[in-house]
């Protein structure tokens, strides 16, 4: 009889373990869908961490040393006179230099895309990057 009640127990304590070890395994993959990574400008001073122009969302990439931001508007896009949001790393700024730029507006710029080879010009410090527009219509 003692025998049976042992077995009984080890099960239950085995069973208790396992959905325990699923528990958490659960757990693990729900928290790490939360996780934020990093994302590249978050380590680089000059790096673009988002750009919003307009409603259209730009990405930025970096081809033999020249930066780009990439971007597909539709047809109907206003050109000269843009709105853009960003997210920069801290103390990053969009410097005067550049080339495009209207002005700023609380945080907002106002630029002109349609000037040629139009640039975002971001600063941090010492150092600065020119970010080329590449535009590309829907």
């Amino acid at each position: 009889m003692g025998s049976k009640k042992t077995d009984k127990t080890i099960k239950s304590v085995i069973m208790i373990l396992i959905i325990l070890i699923i528990g958490v395994a659960i757990y693990g993959v729900a928290q790490s869908r939360n996780l934020k990574f990093p994302k590249f400008g978050k380590t680089d001073p000059l790096g673009i961490e988002r750009i919003l122009v307009g409603s259209y969302e730009g990405t930025t990439t970096e081809e033999d040393g020249v930066w780009y931001i990439d971007l597909a508007v539709d047809e109907d896009f206003f050109f000269q006179r843009a709105a853009i949001n960003l997210e920069l790393p801290e103390g990053a700024y969009v410097s005067t230099d550049t080339n495009c730029l209207i002005t700023e507006l609380g945080g907002q710029y106002l630029v002109n895309l349609g000037v040629p080879e139009a640039a975002l010009t971001i600063t941090n410090g010492e150092e600065s990057r020119d970010y080329l527009f590449r535009i590309e219509l829907n």
